[in-house]
């Protein structure tokens, strides 16, 4: 008798875990959306010359997008946080606006355990 009460409390933290991590992956999920909207605006203030620039990071605002689709679906893309990593390195002297705005968009898809 005295192992229910321990496996109510086990069961009942268990379900405040899963909750705790439901509610914290809907603030990410909400943080990466503003993050990909500051991205965008700031994407739009580049001057022509920097055009691979645009086209590698909007390759990467599409590549987030279908990971926060794809992880309500319980996929994964592993490869997408070395590709935000990498230019982040590329661009992080010329343009620390987009470095930045990518960082805080991978500690969140970190966060969110992708």
């Amino acid at each position: 008798m005295n192992q229910i009460p321990g496996f109510m409390q086990r069961l009942k933290w268990s379900r405040t875990t899963t909750t705790f991590r439901q509610e914290n992956n809907a603030v990410s999920k909400q943080k990466i959306h503003e993050c990909l909207q500051v991205l965008r605006d700031e994407l739009n203030q580049l001057q022509g010359d920097n055009q691979q620039v645009q086209e590698r990071v909007s390759g990467l605002i599409a590549e987030v997008e279908q990971q926060l689709l794809a992880n309500e679906h319980k996929h994964q893309n592993p490869s997408l946080m070395e590709s935000i990593n990498k230019t982040i390195e590329l661009y992080k002297v010329e343009h620390p606006g987009v470095t930045g705005i990518l960082n805080q968009i991978m500690m969140s898809l970190g966060n969110m355990g992708v």
